[in-house]
């Protein structure tokens, strides 16, 4: 016999809503803090000369993920970041121009999306840097329920966009607000106010925001109260990078502040802090005493500083976590915890795998290889202990800018790196020692060589790419339409 509508029907939706309401009160929200070019060197824990005790005070109350690797440059790390996938099986292969027609596929769906879908409201701000040609490519048609920020994302620190067109926006209009203010501080508010707009609504629903400062990219900017605290740095590369930092560290303390005042402290929460890559040594960014730099597949390009601050879901904090661990890992990872998941978490057509038990239980990681990129003239890849490391010719990487006090012989570039290097990173993490013509490691070379081969085989021809033909003027309004989004 069935029930008289009247009288089901509100039951129903009554007990949907209640369900929905205990799930949303028992998933964290999440906000992952993304730093650009910072470089492993670049805190007051590792070098005194840097400003920033906020970050430090939360690194040291957090899970420190001392090995985990990005790719060695901005678009593919964040192609990786927001996939799952590598970028070598994506065409994505080089840094995208402003104004190009080159994306993550837009087939392909980006994590954030999984996230609505666990009824997360989802947040981007600051760099996109994915794409920006077609309306299909940008934040808020990829899984993003707003986004602030810019498109491209490599200018000037105080959004004055000379000699370019404009390229700051509210969702997917132009706002020009912002023009001459101070890019750290702007996006830091922009998160501020959108924590407080979701405490003010009321809302059961978890947030999920995704803040990508520019900051320590190149050019170094940076305003002069901020520089001023590094006066005692007497290089002024050094002390306006100083300062950069100094601005990121009062962003988090501003963040972290708000969460606070607003509660979210006293709830579950994941605060995630790391770098997209290495940092650029030639303009003044130490990850000494790692090999490489930014743009490179030596250890100083890619292994970055990262840390998990959470009230509720890592109740053994502080500790390290020593683990490997990839950035195609981290979405995989932050959808398990989303979902309250003990099983692991398995996406269609990704690299990553799903970290968060090995983390929260502090256990093995769940890979034991990985790719570092996959470039014609240079490529990387791990294998349990072993790198192998390959270079068309001509010098490579070596160690630049030791920290002050450092006395070191090891030179700044590597003259002839010509083919395949093998080390040995639990002997030698700093990449010193080429095994791979010792005959006492062949078996060991054919090895990981033999992995290296599988991926090359799964690299596809790199996107292409095209400029706008039709520019837009400096500081015209413009939109994202002139290329196909297939």
């Amino acid at each position: 016999m069935f029930l008289n509508p009247t009288l089901w029907l509100p039951m129903a939706v009554l007990s949907c809503y209640l369900i929905a309401s205990i799930v949303s009160a028992q998933q964290p929200n999440i906000m992952l803090i993304l730093i650009d070019d910072m470089g492993y060197d670049e805190r007051s824990s590792r070098d005194p000369r840097y400003r920033t005790p906020t970050m430090d005070d939360l690194a040291s109350k957090s899970v420190r993920l001392n090995y985990l690797y990005t790719q060695p440059s901005c678009t593919m790390s964040r192609a990786a970041l927001l996939t799952g996938r590598m970028p070598h099986t994506m065409g994505i292969e080089h840094v995208f121009d402003k104004f190009d027609n080159r994306s993550v596929p837009v087939g392909i769906k980006l994590f954030p999306a999984y996230l609505q879908e666990a009824n997360y409201q989802t947040h981007a701000i600051g760099k996109w840097h994915l794409g920006m040609c077609n309306e299909s490519m940008i934040p808020t048609r990829r899984g993003f329920h707003t986004f602030s920020g810019c498109l491209h994302g490599n200018s000037d620190h105080f959004f004055k966009f000379r000699n370019e067109p404009y390229d700051f926006w509210t969702n997917e209009t132009l706002d020009r607000s912002v023009k001459g203010k101070y890019d750290t501080e702007v996006l830091a508010q922009r998160a501020i106010s959108i924590i407080k707009a979701h405490k003010k609504s009321g809302t059961t629903q978890p947030f999920f925001i995704y803040l990508a400062f520019k900051a320590i990219h190149s050019p170094i900017t940076v305003p002069a109260y901020l520089s001023d605290r590094c006066s005692h740095i007497s290089d002024p590369l050094i002390r306006d990078r100083c300062g950069t930092m100094a601005g990121v560290d009062d962003a988090l303390k501003n963040i972290t502040k708000t969460l606070e005042g607003q509660g979210y402290t006293k709830k579950p929460l994941m605060l995630m802090v790391m770098s997209d890559n290495g940092g650029s040594s030639p303009n003044g960014a130490s990850n000494w005493p790692l090999r490489g730099k930014k743009a490179t597949v030596f250890e100083g390009g890619t292994r970055v500083p990262a840390f998990m601050y959470s009230n509720g879901l890592l109740p053994d904090s502080p500790r390290d976590y020593n683990g490997l661990i990839h950035i195609t890992d981290v979405p995989l990872t932050l959808i398990s915890m989303a979902r309250n998941s003990n099983t692991p978490v398995v996406l269609p057509d990704v690299d990553g795998k799903d970290q968060w038990q090995a983390i929260k239980q502090n256990g093995p990681s769940q890979r034991d290889r990985m790719v570092y990129e996959m470039w014609d003239d240079e490529a990387g890849v791990r294998k349990g202990k072993y790198k192998l490391v390959y270079h068309t010719s001509g010098p490579c990487s070596g160690w630049y800018n030791p920290l002050p006090g450092v006395n070191t012989t090891l030179p700044e570039d590597v003259l002839d790196c010509g083919g395949f290097m093998l080390f040995d990173l639990e002997q030698d993490p700093y990449e010193i020692n080429d095994l791979s013509k010792d005959p006492d490691y062949a078996d060991e070379m054919n090895d990981v060589m033999e992995y290296f081969n599988m991926e090359k085989a799964r690299k596809i021809p790199a996107q292409i790419s095209t400029i706008n033909p039709n520019m837009p003027a400096v500081d015209a309004d413009w939109k994202p339409d002139w290329c196909p989004g297939a």
